[in-house]
């Protein structure tokens, strides 16, 4: 039987690419790039709330460690 859409879809690699360039658009030296090829391999295999955490992981990883600078981006 063929799958229909699965909430997990929604944080697939097309979205997490618009996500990037937003941010880039807001923090010049964001690393585009290195954040979509951190999250997009392991899309796949995750389910919904290990997409969201993957993705939580990368902004702590590719953002300015200040918070508040973190926050307004």
């Amino acid at each position: 039987m063929k799958e229909g859409f699965q909430l997990r879809d929604v944080f697939n690699k097309n979205n997490v690419t618009l996500f990037a360039k937003e941010v880039s658009k807001n923090f010049p030296d964001f690393k585009e790039n290195d954040f979509i090829n951190y999250i997009t391999p392991k899309l796949s295999e995750l389910s919904w709330l290990d997409r969201s955490k993957l993705i939580t992981e990368a902004l702590e990883k590719y953002l300015p460690k200040d918070f508040e600078k973190a926050a307004t981006i």
